[in-house]
């Protein structure tokens, strides 16, 4: 009976991809600009969390990866940057420290209205 219950277990944790690390948010920043004018800002605490391995970056929980390009050194991710819209990038030096940047946008009445964020924090692997 046991060993069926931890054979159950097993078969129904999620499979994480080789090499996993776990990035957690601290703090983060946005600024908006609109018509060529800064239209707002913001800081803010964060405790995002996030997931690099193999298959790419993504945001812990989701299915599928926001940067599936990695550049990696000694088995660390030092670097990503999703190749086709160059909207998100993902860098971590050797002190573990994150720093993820964001780009979102809209278009009202023909113009367009960026948002750019940038998060810090740090990461661990698992």
């Amino acid at each position: 009976m046991r060993l069926a219950t931890a054979l159950l277990l097993l078969l129904s944790m999620p499979v994480i991809a080789a090499n996993p690390w776990l990035c957690i948010g601290e703090y983060g920043a946005s600024v908006t600009d609109y018509k060529s004018q800064v239209t707002g800002s913001d800081s803010f605490t964060n405790s995002q969390k996030f997931l690099i391995n193999d298959e790419g970056f993504r945001i812990f929980g989701d299915e599928y990866a926001i940067i599936s390009t990695c550049m990696w050194i000694d088995g660390r991710p030092t670097h990503c940057q999703d190749d086709e819209t160059r909207v998100d990038e993902f860098s971590m030096g050797p002190n573990l420290v994150f720093t993820l940047i964001r780009l979102a946008g809209e278009e009202i009445d023909g113009e367009l209205k960026l948002t750019h964020y940038i998060l810090k924090g740090k990461c661990s692997k698992l």
